[in-house]
C-alpha cells in the first residue's frame, strides 16, 4: 500500500512491513526517465519509417532503371513513378 504525505513525499509498505520512502524529487527523476524512454521510442520509430521509406525508394529505382535496361525507349521517371506506386 502507498500512501502520499503532506510533502509529496509517498510511504510505500513492503511485504515484509518495513516501509520504503521516495521523495517528491524521486518521483520527479522517475517520470523524467519514463518521459525520455518515450521520446527515444518515437525517434526510433520515426527512423524506422524514414528507413523503409528510403529503401522503397531504391527498390523502385532499380526496378525502373532494369526496365530502361531491358527497354531502352520507356522513360525512366514514369517507370520510377509507376513502380514507387506499387
Amino acid at each position: 500500500m502507498t500512501k502520499v504525505g503532506e510533502d509529496n513525499t509517498t510511504i510505500t509498505e513492503t511485504s515484509t512491513g518495513q516501509q520504503q520512502y521516495q521523495t517528491g524529487e524521486k518521483q520527479q527523476q522517475i517520470y523524467q526517465q519514463d518521459s525520455v524512454q518515450d521520446e527515444v521510442s518515437e525517434t526510433a520509430d520515426t527512423l524506422k519509417e524514414g528507413a523503409e521509406s528510403t529503401f522503397d525508394k531504391i527498390k523502385a529505382g532499380a526496378k525502373a532503371l532494369g526496365k530502361k535496361v531491358v527497354d531502352p525507349g520507356t522513360h525512366l521517371d514514369e517507370e520510377y513513378n509507376k513502380e514507387k506506386s506499387e
